[in-house]
């Protein structure tokens, strides 16, 4: 999925950054941050936020079929600044080394960070770059974004039994459900199943989401 979305920015020229990228030491990868800049993006991006669910079969060659979750979170993007009040006392702060590529320099210093919002919950980790100060940086307005949309949740009642963590990644949760070898899709939100091939799938995707002519995304005004 990450590199269908990377095409799809890139067959499109869109602008985007990667963050933040971590595999799961078996050369997987277990967790991405993308900043993605074009106008409507967080109003477009946004329906793609929740659990997505694969089954193919199991790539260890015993015939079985094998489920795997991918969660996709999206929220706008804020530049933490002097305007935007964090109380310390409810900040952790922790550093340690970087691991994984980056060059020697990244794992013998202490230059990544980790954010804990204590009242929250929020947990945000950046080792991606070789400086702290880059890497603290960008763990700041990450924090910011996260805790904009927290609050926006609770404003709208959305979010009164997760307190800011993702307690919905639960089985039957999902949004959209994928089985790899029979090129079958359902979306759960509209419960609409179809048969294509997935890279296929996320070509017209793409046409949906970022055709700005379409009557179908714009019937409406997105806000």
């Amino acid at each position: 999925m990450f590199k269908n979305y990377l095409k799809m920015f890139l067959d499109n020229n869109i602008e985007h950054e990667i963050i933040e990228i971590e595999e799961n030491g078996t050369g997987f990868l277990k967790n991405a941050i993308v900043k993605v800049s074009f106008n409507y993006a967080y109003g477009l991006l946004k329906y793609e936020k929740g659990i997505h669910r694969f089954t193919r079969v199991s790539p260890y060659g015993n015939g079985k079929l094998h489920t795997s979750f991918v969660f996709i979170d999206v929220y706008p993007a804020i530049e933490f600044d002097d305007n935007i009040s964090i109380n310390k006392s409810d900040l952790r702060i922790d550093t340690f080394r970087g691991s994984g590529a980056g060059g020697q320099h990244r794992n013998v210093t202490d230059s990544a960070i980790r954010l804990t919002h204590k009242p929250t919950g929020i947990v945000v980790k950046i080792e991606n770059e070789r400086s702290q100060h880059k890497n603290k940086k960008m763990a700041y307005d990450i924090l910011a974004s996260k805790l904009y949309e927290h609050e926006v949740n609770k404003i709208n009642n959305e979010n009164d039994n997760n307190k800011g963590k993702d307690s919905f990644q639960d089985w039957g949760s999902q949004i959209r459900s994928y089985t790899i070898e029979k090129n079958r899709i359902k979306d759960h939100r509209t419960n609409i199943s179809f048969n294509c091939n997935f890279d296929y799938y996320f070509h017209e995707l793409l046409n949906k989401i970022f055709n700005y002519n379409s009557s179908i995304l714009f019937s409406k005004e997105i806000k």
